[in-house]
Order: structure tokens, then C-alpha cells, then sequence
């Protein structure tokens, strides 16, 4: 089973559509595919439900990521679908994520050894430098609660770097130069921690490319990397 958090719930939908398009090719290669979602904490999941994503952007608070660093509603769904479909093999399940899914595959990285591989495309490693070259302050500002030295201890907790001495499961990572949200340095940073830890990593680097990978060749090199990296991680039987 593959698990793929999208970016932030705003964007929600907009992610789900792009990753949905290779559903078919994943289940063909034998995986279940599980998107979960991730819900803020002023919402229930039953308001969640009815939410009209044309208002999310305007919903004050949206953004308070520090309550749901642990991502509560992904692992919900994780342990409800390996415990209720028996054809899934809960030794040979991956997790991937793209944006803010990208910043909770390097939390998972750091705090869990249940996946086989991982798959981070364009996500925060190190919050404090994330802060200092991101195009949109906002984000940052309001998600960790102001800048780093306003609150030293946010950053430092929360952000998925601080825990390299935990790593050690497999990962690809993709980004891209022209990313001016989450700087290409976010990247570098993550496999150069890797390969440093020696764990078995690899990086994938578009020179040409935004926040998302578009041009119809780089994408179809975006999906046979990812393809190729599930699949010589998949346990054959």
C-alpha cells in the first residue's frame, strides 16, 4: 500500500487530481493507495465533510500546523485500512507526499520505521532556513507562530531535521529549481543528511521546473523515477 499526503487542505483537492492520475498505474503494480487528510483543529472530520474548499483560503487559523505535526488523521486512516482489508501487506506499505505532504514524509522520516521507502517531492526539511528563503512568509509565520527567534523553541521542534539521528528508511527525493515557496536548499539539505547517515537515498533535480513538475518529458521522468522507486523496494513474493 502506498500512502500519499497532499499539500496543504486548501490545495487539498488540487493535489489529490494530480496524484489521482497515476492511480491506475500503482494499483496495476499491485499497491493499494490510501489519501488521507489531514484536518485542522478547529474542524471535526464530520465539518470536514461539508467543507466548501472555495472558502477554505479564508478561514482564519487554517493554517495552525503545529496542532497536527503528528498527523493524527493519516495514521487514523493507515491503521484502519491495514487492520480492515486483508490484502494488504502491512510489511510492504511506502509513504509519499508532495508540498506540505512533502514536509510530513521528512517528519515520518524521523519518527516511524513502519514504511518500506519514502517519497518526499519539493518539501520542508529545516524550518529556521525554510524561513529565510521562502517567497511566501506567510506560511511559515503563521503555521510555527512567528519568526525564529521569536519562537526558537517551535522551529526547533517542529522541524524534521532535528530528528536525523532517528532516519533510517529509504527515500527518493524530487525538487525543483524554480520552487520559490520551498527553496531547492530544503532538498539538498535532506539527501546531503541522508547520504551523510548512510541510508539508501536518491535525488531527483529539475532545473526547469516549479513548485510542480509540468513539461510533459519531465514528468514522464517524474513518474517512471517514482514508479521504479516502489517498485525495487516492493517485497516480492
Amino acid at each position: 500500500m502506498i500512502i500519499y499526503i497532499s499539500g496543504a487542505i486548501s490545495n487539498d483537492f488540487n493535489y489529490k487530481e494530480k496524484f489521482n492520475q497515476a492511480e491506475e498505474k500503482l494499483l496495476k503494480m499491485g499497491h493499494a493507495v490510501l489519501n488521507p487528510t489531514v484536518v485542522p483543529p478547529m474542524f471535526s472530520w464530520e465539518q470536514h465533510l461539508h467543507i466548501d474548499y472555495a472558502m477554505i483560503d479564508i478561514c482564519d487559523g487554517l493554517y495552525m500546523l503545529k496542532d497536527w505535526r503528528d498527523s493524527e488523521g493519516a495514521k487514523m486512516e493507515y491503521d484502519y485500512a491495514i487492520k480492515n482489508f486483508s490484502f494488504i501487506d502491512p510489511k510492504n506499505t511506502f509513504a509519499s507526499g508532495a508540498s506540505y505532504g512533502g514536509y510530513m514524509i521528512n517528519w515520518i522520516e524521523g519518527h516511524t520505521d513502519r514504511f518500506k521507502a519514502l517519497f518526499c517531492h519539493n518539501g520542508t526539511f529545516n524550518l529556521e532556513s525554510m524561513w529565510g528563503t521562502t517567497e511566501e512568509l506567510w506560511f511559515p509565520n503563521w503555521e510555527v507562530g512567528g519568526t525564529p527567534w521569536e519562537n526558537r523553541e517551535a522551529y526547533e521542534k517542529w522541524s524534521p531535521h532535528r530528528y536525523a539521528d532517528n532516519f533510517k528508511t529509504p527515500m527518493l527525493i524530487v525538487h525543483s529549481a524554480y520552487d520559490f515557496r520551498l527553496s531547492e536548499e530544503q532538498a539538498f539539505q535532506a539527501f546531503t543528511t541522508l547520504q551523510r547517515l548512510g541510508i539508501e537515498s536518491k535525488f531527483l533535480y529539475f532545473p526547469d521546473e516549479t513548485h510542480f513538475v509540468s513539461k510533459p518529458q519531465n514528468a514522464k521522468l517524474w513518474w517512471n523515477t517514482v514508479f521504479d522507486w516502489f517498485k525495487s523496494h516492493q517485497k516480492q513474493e
